[in-house]
């Protein structure tokens, strides 16, 4: 039978072939108007941990069930969204994929009667791929990453749990006591309504062992490595306030 998603698939296969790394944010689970409840993941090089129980690895993650529309590009960047109902729950994937990395915001419906959490969403953030391992090499002082950023806001309201999307920039740039990055996100919007939200920023992270960081709390962080032999791709995860996602760019 003729597969017209046959080559997405493909093309997300040989990203997972070569992936060594996970990263992925806390899952945020909501019923109608109610407080995110926050369940914490802890990752360390391919695999995770969710919660006391789960764990995750590139191997886990497949597209081979999940319908596939390819939505949009960016230099590098295809933005893809991925759809299915599996019995208890349906689920919604926007992840923009790269050569090396992939990075998504995903929402999983629960709609089993016989489960007590029909009705809850769930919302998850991960980013995958083959990660370097070490710093990127500055032709100069400084060099940029720019794509786009994929992230839904869990603030009570009309848009609540869609996504939003936007551009992303992250700026390495050598400083006297090593490297630092820069991520700032711009233009966000909700997808259909192009309801605004503001800019998003993190300053001066050091960049070690070809990844940044900064945890201020558990709704204020962000996480990123770059990916490929060259470092030509960066991605990561991120969550302020009430907008969790993930991000990925290409090298310019």
């Amino acid at each position: 039978m003729h597969d017209p998603d046959a080559p997405l698939r493909e093309a997300f296969g040989l990203i997972l072939a070569d992936a060594n790394s996970v990263l992925y944010g806390d899952l945020l689970n909501y019923l109608g108007n109610s407080d995110a409840e926050r369940i914490p993941t802890r990752c360390r090089g391919d695999t995770c941990s969710i919660g006391f129980i789960r764990y995750s690895d590139p191997a886990r993650f497949s597209v081979e069930n999940l319908d596939l529309t390819l939505v949009g590009t960016r230099p590098g960047i295809r933005i893809v969204r991925e759809d299915a109902s599996f019995e208890g729950a349906d689920v919604e994937v926007y992840g923009g994929w790269m050569e090396y990395a992939f990075f998504a915001t995903q929402t999983d419906l629960f709609t089993n009667s016989a489960d007590p959490n029909r009705g809850y969403t769930r919302v998850k953030a991960y980013a995958v791929g083959e990660a370097s391992g070490v710093n990127p090499i500055l032709p100069g002082t400084s060099a940029q990453w720019s794509g786009v950023m994929l992230g839904r806001d869990l603030a009570v309201g009309s848009d609540r749990g869609q996504v939003l999307q936007g551009d992303a920039t992250i700026h390495v740039e050598f400083v006297p006591t090593g490297m630092e990055a820069d991520v700032l996100f711009s233009g966000i919007a909700v997808l259909g309504s192009g309801a605004a939200r503001p800019d998003m920023e993190w300053r001066d992270m050091a960049v070690e062992d070809g990844g940044f960081e900064r945890h201020e709390s558990p709704s204020e962080r962000i996480r990123g490595r770059f990916y490929g032999p060259d470092q030509q791709e960066v991605g990561g995860i991120f969550e302020q306030g009430t907008i969790t996602g993930g991000f990925g760019g290409v090298r310019q």
